[in-house]
């Protein structure tokens, strides 16, 4: 078991960024939701052709992500249907803030990277989620790492399909965060001893290095046995740095109890994370772990920013929670078509998806 401790380099860095922060004055927290319009778009591209919407069954996401060097960049996965539960992505597009293309995988003609290097009858690498931003200009995409400076280069497939645990588990990557070169975690998940545990790596960057068995990790426990008895299938859904520690999102899915968000925090101070599971008998996270769980339905997504988590209901209307669990009134987008959102990480700006237009937009949040 790793201390909290562990990383005094971003306490300091954080530390610093806070200060900043506090040095603007209390105007920047001041929060006043407005109706979206035309004065919050900032961005507008057709791209009904380029991603090839075509079906009303067709399944797409949006990926907001930074590098550690401050670079936006909006990752678009489309599944041939329906997906929650991790299944492969069949295309990825990446552009810019500004909606620019900079990537397409696989383009037209391009053979997609296989298992077996060669075989064209080998299994394709997985693509899909976690999507992450790794290092300055690198884009991880499940098992594959895009590098941008090289455009026509072939992803590469990362080495850690499944990350061997302390003992009898398997571990797959589940999301990773990385704010500057020396300030890197990454989270795998998986069954250890009959526990469905996060393993949280401090300092190691997701898509450049493998864990081992031995390397100090803190140990989350989702749930205790007779919660889980029930049926859940859970899913880290983002995870940041602030200034006094790292907040996560899991979505949890459950034939029980519905769709749930489970928001909670590991605070660098404290010399090991709280004893026991993150959740209660009763699917709630606990006081001990600095956070809340929200019931929301059949939500199509739920997004993590630095000014509280939207959950996005598939109806046009957005909420958003703040970090501290306080529901605000729902945002009508004044969209009644199909579309899917994106959050910036710093909850500043968000991306849409109208799927029947086939046409994607960057807007100032309303917050």
């Amino acid at each position: 078991m790793v201390r909290l401790g562990y990383l005094p380099a971003v306490r300091v860095l954080l530390g610093m960024i806070a200060v900043s922060f506090m040095a603007l004055g209390c105007d920047a927290l001041l929060e006043t939701p407005f109706p979206a319009g035309l004065s919050d778009l900032t961005a507008s591209q057709n791209v009904g052709s380029l991603l090839g919407i075509k079906s009303d069954t067709q399944e797409f996401e949006l990926h907001s992500i930074v590098d550690n060097a401050g670079n936006e960049y909006l990752v678009v996965l489309r599944w041939p249907n329906s997906d929650w539960t991790g299944n492969a992505a069949e295309k990825l597009w990446i552009f810019d803030r500004t909606l620019t293309l900079l990537r397409e995988y696989p383009r037209s003609g391009e053979e997609p990277v296989r298992l077996v290097p060669g075989n064209p009858a080998s299994d394709a690498v997985f693509l899909g989620r976690p999507v992450v931003a790794n290092g300055a200009g690198n884009i991880v995409s499940g098992d594959l790492r895009f590098r941008l400076f090289d455009l026509d280069a072939p992803p590469e497939q990362l080495e850690y399909s499944v990350v061997a645990g302390a003992s009898d588990g398997a571990f797959r990557p589940a999301y990773g965060v990385s704010a500057s070169p020396l300030v890197n975690l990454s989270i795998f998940a998986g069954i250890e001893e009959e526990d469905l545990l996060l393993a949280v790596y401090p300092g190691l960057e997701l898509g450049s290095e493998l864990p081992d068995p031995g390397d100090a990790r803190v140990e989350i426990v989702l749930a205790p046995p007779e919660y889980l008895a029930g049926g859940s299938f859970f899913r880290v859904m983002g995870a940041n740095f602030f200034s006094e520690g790292v907040r996560f999102l899991v979505d949890e899915q459950s034939s029980s109890s519905g769709g749930r968000m489970h928001v909670f925090a590991l605070i660098f101070a404290e010399d090991d994370p709280p004893p026991g599971p993150l959740l209660d008998a009763q699917g709630q996270v606990r006081d001990a772990f600095y956070g809340f769980t929200a019931q929301h339905g059949t939500a199509r997504a739920t997004h993590l920013t630095a000014r509280g988590v939207v959950v996005d209901r598939g109806d046009g209307n957005l909420r958003r929670y703040s970090l501290s669990g306080n529901a605000d009134k729902e945002f009508d987008t004044g969209d009644r078509q199909r579309s899917v959102f994106g959050f910036a990480p710093d909850g500043k700006a968000y991306y849409r998806l109208n799927i029947a237009q086939g046409r994607l937009m960057r807007f100032r949040t309303w917050w």
